[in-house]
């Protein structure tokens, strides 16, 4: 999917990837190019950070209650991810032309 070997992962240092992604963005923006760079620091940090949130806090003091649970919101996003086209489409939507 996507031509990436997700078996094995090749792993880097967050602030090697960091920085290349800097100095990736520096030449597109130099070169004033309407391709994106190949990572940007966006997505070395999205990818290089635990995005996870605890929600008990919510759940206490706010009697927050989630709709769905993770597990049924992972299976319906997928089966959207999957009625709308899949991965495919969503990915062309976000390359440029």
């Amino acid at each position: 999917m996507l031509g990436i070997n997700w078996h094995n992962p090749k792993k880097i240092p967050y602030f090697i990837a960091y920085s290349l992604a800097s100095i990736l963005e520096l030449f597109a923006k130099i070169r004033k190019s309407q391709d994106p760079p190949l990572i940007t620091r966006y997505a070395v940090a999205a990818m290089g950070k635990n995005l996870t949130y605890n929600i008990d806090k919510a759940k206490i003091e706010l009697n927050y209650k989630p709709k769905v649970d993770l597990d049924t919101g992972l299976f319906e996003l997928k089966e959207w991810v999957r009625d709308i086209g899949g991965i495919d489409y969503l990915s062309k939507l976000y390359k440029p032309n």
